[in-house]
């Protein structure tokens, strides 16, 4: 039992207060007062990301195994080691699905709809034909689009008639390709030879270190630009924090 809940990745949660800040820019944008049902829906929609995120953890797990194998720090993991079976996984999967769309169901249609493309978008970056985590730079670009659903989960949260500005679409899809290019040079440097790197993930292997460090470059280019764009159109003031923003893209990828 207790190796079926770490592959849950509660600790991993936290991620999903990317949500709130699409709300809190749809509280901004349209004027709503808190009220107790806002905050419901707001923690709801929370809960019901969290779930399918754990949804997708449970699948990444266990189709990874024999890479994982060959990974210095994840071949200690459940799936690795036997500790747990396809029957209890895909049972595991499909409840975190129910769960989360079941939850979701209870704010409104387009929550669901983005819970869904979230489900979707798990499926594309790890099971085949596909299996975007396999592709270089497509293994970037679509765990990336993570972020941006979770920010729409959270903007369903608290209007349902109205779509994010593209700006910050994008603000936030380029912010999320910055921390997964950056987590891909740290993987990089965990291997010593490009033959270890293509054992363990195809699109790793294709890569070298300054093709990644550049690519971190230009997302955080991209990603501090659309900030600036979505400023200048819908709240100026917010132009004040981009040297902030900047500073933090700095020290993570020091990091």
């Amino acid at each position: 039992m207790r190796a079926y809940i770490s592959i849950l990745r509660f600790d991993h949660w936290i991620k999903n207060l990317f949500v709130l800040p699409g709300s809190l820019i749809a509280i901004i944008i349209f004027n709503k007062d808190f009220s107790g049902v806002l905050v419901l829906n707001i923690f709801i929609a929370t809960l019901a990301a969290s779930f399918i995120a754990s949804a997708n953890y449970v699948i990444n797990e266990w189709l990874d195994k024999d890479f994982d194998a060959l990974h210095p720090d994840k071949k200690f993991r459940p799936a690795v080691v036997g500790e747990i079976s396809s029957y209890g996984v895909y049972l595991l999967y499909f409840l975190m699905i129910t769960i989360g769309l079941l939850i979701g169901s209870f704010v409104n249609l387009y929550l669901l709809i983005s819970l869904i493309v979230f489900i979707i978008s798990g499926l594309a970056y790890n099971v085949k034909p596909f299996r975007a985590k396999d592709l270089i730079f497509f293994d970037v670009i679509i765990e990336s689009i993570n972020n941006p659903i979770r920010m729409f989960v959270g903007w369903f949260a608290v209007v349902d008639n109205a779509l994010i500005p593209l700006s910050l679409v994008l603000f936030y899809w380029f912010l999320g390709a910055f921390m997964m290019n950056a987590k891909r040079l740290s993987e990089w440097k965990k291997f010593s030879s490009k033959s270890e790197r293509l054992m363990y993930r195809p699109s790793l292997g294709t890569y070298d270190d300054h093709m990644l460090s550049v690519m971190c470059f230009v997302y955080a280019i991209l990603s501090s630009s659309s900030l600036a764009l979505f400023a200048a159109r819908y709240k100026f003031e917010l132009i004040l924090w981009l040297p902030f923003f900047i500073l933090i893209l700095a020290w993570y990828f020091k990091s």
